[in-house]
């Protein structure tokens, strides 16, 4: 892939696909039992110590992704580009990366620890008004 070409990632599958060699099919078995009653909703959570262990060499490369990610860091530090800002991430972090974001990781660093989580909009939905159900 060149540089300048931008990869749509439009769910786990893509996104573990693009990034990932050998992923599970899961790395959260509840997140897979979850039942949408609208939509075809995904959750996924990982600790990013194991996305590194199988991490492709994608640094660089951009990305669109379809899909939100939240990320708090508790070890470690990234690299990333989101949007047209470039961000130096630290232990203590969490950061959130939206839906239609372009995106493109520089570097994550060996001792990364924390969690990762990416939701499609109709989980984030669902999410959102269980949140807001007793306001």
């Amino acid at each position: 892939m060149k540089q300048s070409e931008i990869k749509e990632l439009h769910n786990e599958q893509d996104f573990k696909d693009f990034y990932l060699n050998d992923a599970p099919l899961s790395f959260c078995e509840d997140c897979n039992n979850m039942i949408y009653f609208h939509g075809n909703g995904f959750l996924e959570i990982a600790q990013p110590e194991d996305l590194k262990k199988g991490q492709k060499a994608i640094e660089g490369q951009q990305t669109r992704l379809k899909f939100y990610s939240i990320i708090l860091l508790t070890a470690g530090e990234i690299k990333e580009n989101i949007g047209q800002h470039s961000y130096h991430l630290r232990s203590g972090t969490l950061y959130f990366v939206g839906e239609n974001q372009l995106h493109a990781v520089e570097y994550w660093s060996e001792d990364i620890k924390g969690i990762f989580c990416m939701l499609d909009t109709d989980c984030f939905s669902i999410l959102e008004s269980l949140a807001t159900k007793d306001s």
